[in-house]
């Protein structure tokens, strides 16, 4: 494969290792090495990134790890097909946010209506007192940051507010799931939040999960949680008509 396109350029942040393992990983989610394809050899790829073969070696088994490269014997290093990453890792998920935002978010959008129902209905059956009462702190958090901070201390407390509602559903795979995907949910969140109203019209809604939660009123929770990922795909769409690409 021709490095043509492969236009490299390390920078003095972070460690070695880690700089090259980002821009490997940046150019395979953004498909400069396409999936079933080879990366070029050893020489070639030492030579453009300016490192040496330990170094490239090093930062291909980390990617090998997160499921987008497999070393094979004779026949060089191959790109993993997508499905098979590890796609809750948070760096594959910070290069596919940089690689295509959009489809992030849709994917990520479609994900939270099939499990942020059932997680907001578990919680208001489940919470303690206390921790509902958490869970209304961190929406007043939110409240906070949407009239006084920036889009990303908003959508850094967004991401909190759902957090601790995974974590009080009292499901630990659910509080894990919540836990991976807090990159992504970032990207959503500072992207929806913003379309115009978007903020002043989310926290109505996050209080109401908040009260549901602490009224233990497992329906209402489950239908505004819906309600919220429903209007997050709008704000996205909104976002989009604003800058002019929908």
């Amino acid at each position: 494969m021709s490095t043509g396109a492969f236009d490299v350029s390390l920078s003095r942040a972070g460690t070695l290792h880690a700089q090259v393992v980002n821009v490997l990983g940046l150019k395979i989610a953004g498909g400069t090495f396409p999936s079933g394809a080879t990366l070029p050899a050893e020489p070639v790829l030492c030579d453009a990134l300016g490192v040496s073969r330990g170094a490239l070696r090093e930062a291909v088994k980390a990617l090998a790890a997160k499921g987008m490269l497999e070393p094979r014997p004779r026949t060089g290093t191959a790109v993993v097909p997508r499905e098979r990453w590890n796609l809750l890792d948070r760096d594959v998920l910070t290069w596919l946010a940089a690689s295509d935002r959009d489809a992030l978010i849709g994917h990520l959008t479609e994900m939270r209506r099939l499990v942020e129902p059932g997680s907001a209905a578990l919680a208001a059956e489940r919470a303690t007192g206390a921790e509902a009462a958490e869970l209304l702190s961190a929406y007043r958090t939110m409240a906070v940051a949407g009239e006084t901070g920036t889009v990303d201390a908003y959508a850094d407390a967004d991401v909190r507010f759902h957090q601790v509602l995974s974590r009080i559903s009292h499901n630990p795979m659910l509080a894990a799931l919540s836990a991976s995907w807090d990159v992504a949910l970032h990207t959503s969140f500072e992207t929806t939040s913003g379309a115009e109203g978007a903020i002043a019209a989310s926290l109505p809604i996050h209080a109401g999960i908040a009260e549901a939660v602490a009224h233990r009123d497992a329906d209402r929770a489950a239908v505004l949680a819906l309600e919220l990922v429903d209007a997050s795909a709008a704000n996205l769409s909104a976002v989009r008509r604003q800058e002019g690409t929908l």
